[in-house]
């Protein structure tokens, strides 16, 4: 960590530098139980200006969104204590206008919750497997970038 960013090295082991001085950090809230899936993450999420706030469970994942001003939701469908569409709609409910990522590798929870109707905020399903493509780190940044109200300025 250097200050408020996530720094790590980049897949082939080159050191990437952290985010511009000044730059504002997407904090984003990791709701993932399996550790190597929240490493994969936090992998791709090096070096793009993110602060990672990671949480285990669903009810703790749930807590800390709304004691919390996050910029997006990187949320696993299926936790030890939540599943799928429950998991969903505690979040969603919880969310406000944070956009919601849903992982799962677990392709019924992916189409079971496309076929629900949600509120208006963004929300998206990508699963487990596509958290490897490279970009997977600045589709995340983009996401939160959405729901950030401050309007562009040309330079």
């Amino acid at each position: 960590m250097i200050g408020q960013f996530l720094w790590a090295s980049s897949d082939d082991g080159e050191a990437e530098a952290p985010p511009a001085p000044g730059e504002k950090a997407a904090r984003v809230l990791l709701i993932e139980d399996d550790e190597i899936d929240a490493g994969l993450v936090r992998r791709r999420l090096a070096g793009e200006a993110v602060e990672i706030v990671h949480a285990r469970f669903a009810g703790d994942g749930i807590r800390r969104l709304g004691a919390g001003a996050f910029d997006v939701v990187i949320l696993d469908l299926n936790l030890p204590d939540s599943w799928a569409s429950e998991t969903l709609k505690t979040a969603l409910d919880a969310a406000g206008n944070v956009p919601i990522i849903a992982v799962s590798g677990n392709e019924l929870s992916i189409h079971s919750g496309r076929r629900q109707t949600f509120p208006s905020q963004f929300l998206t399903f990508v699963p487990k497997d596509k958290i490897l493509h490279p970009y997977f780190g600045k589709y995340v940044v983009f996401v939160a970038a959405l729901a950030d109200p401050a309007p562009f300025v040309p330079a």
